[in-house]
């Protein structure tokens, strides 16, 4: 199968790098797919890309609410796929509203999981084999199908959604090395990586024909991998433009920062340049409903940093519509959604390169991408950034128009294509 292409596709012998729009030079295969992941994992988007062309065979999945009470979780439920290709798990969801309230530790809790990706697993294979379909599975949920696939014909598809445990297991030693103050954190993540077995995903990519990922950090984290992979963005909802704004002084500028406030999202780094420069830059808030005693501690002791624990989704959006610049300087990002989501409201963004920013190639008035862990380069960004607002070079409306060139459709047509070939 070859595709002709109107928009951009960057090729090489073994990473493929999809950009809108695909016209497909000869029919569309027509196996469909079994696609198998817990909860509502990228708001059901890889499955709906698939249904869209008319390429899901089933959704295996922990819960999936019934259209008549899906206005009681509306999380939980995508109103375009209906419930007939849909399969859930009774297990699953016993094992998160019983086991996982009742484990003790974080290893107890890891473990819970563990034994939840390998049910939806077999459960996925269960449901291939009876329908004759492919496998388009999540990695972590997809070992057990693949197995027993491996000597039949139909294709195997892993979406790879997270770099792989060495790589972000390094980067975070060699950052809790710098900033001890964040072992809580740390240790939480290692003794996850402990019962997580990162030799599973290893196993899962032997055994899948073909590889997906939202970004290239997340590829590059897999080594050098015989077989194709392909490097697919994330996208974002489209929501109504904001208008500009007039031009802001350097003293007015407000920073929003959301996520969990943990090693991970490099929070720890921002308020440190904060605790030197802040005064420099403007007021940053931080929302986070889980974050780590560092530094909620350095968020109480900064009179520019304000500490939310959690906001409604309509008074999220109204704090995006009133932020200038969200900014995450994540150590470790299989791609950042939250970026995505706050460029459609307007903000300048400022990430990581271990995230999806780069892939978003985003010019200099929309997101600017700052080595993972280097904390002068983050100061010297946000410097920048002021410069930027200080000189009436930012557009929210150009921001956001921006944002929707990176949308949710754009990344089902490339799925789409992947499991067409």
């Amino acid at each position: 199968m070859f595709f002709f292409v109107t928009g951009r596709r960057v090729l090489t012998p073994e990473i493929r790098m999809y950009r809108p729009f695909f016209v497909p030079a000869f029919p569309l295969s027509k196996m469909k797919f079994v696609v198998a992941f817990n909860r509502n994992r990228d708001s059901y988007q890889v499955p709906l890309a698939l249904y869209e062309a008319g390429l899901l065979e089933r959704l295996v999945t922990d819960f999936y609410m019934p259209p008549f009470l899906a206005r009681f979780a509306l999380s939980r439920r995508s109103s375009h796929i209906p419930s007939s290709l849909v399969t859930g798990s009774a297990s699953a969801l016993k094992l998160q509203l019983w086991d996982l309230r009742r484990a003790q530790s974080t290893r107890e809790r890891a473990g819970v999981f563990c034994k939840l990706d390998i049910g939806l697993s077999k459960k996925a294979w269960s449901v291939a084999q009876q329908t004759d379909a492919g496998l388009f599975l999540y990695s972590g949920y997809a070992l057990e199908a693949l197995k027993s696939a491996e000597q039949g014909p139909r294709r195997k598809i892993l979406f790879v959604y997270h770099p792989q445990e060495a790589i972000s297991g390094e980067l975070l030693r060699r950052d809790f090395e710098r900033f001890p103050g964040v072992e809580k954190s740390y240790r939480i993540h290692e003794a996850e990586a402990q019962v997580l077995d990162g030799d599973r995903l290893l196993e899962e990519i032997s055994l899948a024909d073909e590889i997906v990922c939202a970004s290239s950090f997340t590829r590059r984290s897999l080594g050098n991998i015989v077989k194709p992979v392909s490097v697919v963005p994330y996208g974002c909802d489209v929501v109504e433009i904001p208008p500009d704004e007039p031009s802001k002084s350097s003293a007015a500028l407000e920073f929003l920062f959301v996520g969990q406030g943990v090693q991970r999202k490099g929070l720890h780094h921002l308020l440190h340049v904060w605790a030197r420069r802040g005064g420099d830059f403007g007021t940053l808030t931080v929302v986070s409903g889980q974050i780590d005693p560092y530094m909620e501690a350095m968020c109480r002791d900064n009179p520019r940093v304000k500490l939310i624990r959690g906001l409604s989704a309509t008074a999220l959006t109204k704090k995006y519509r009133t932020s200038d610049v969200f900014v995450m300087p994540s150590l470790v990002e299989g791609f950042g959604l939250v970026y995505l989501e706050a460029l459609a409201h307007g903000c300048y963004v400022i990430g990581s390169e271990n995230s999806g920013i780069p892939d978003i190639e985003a010019p200099e008035f929309v997101a600017r991408a700052v080595p993972a862990g280097d904390i002068g380069e983050l100061e010297s960004t946000l410097e920048r950034t002021v410069r930027l607002f200080r000189a009436g070079e930012v557009s929210r409306s150009a921001i956001a128009t921006f944002a929707r060139s990176r949308s949710w459709r754009a990344f089902r047509k490339a799925v789409v294509s992947i499991a067409s070939q």
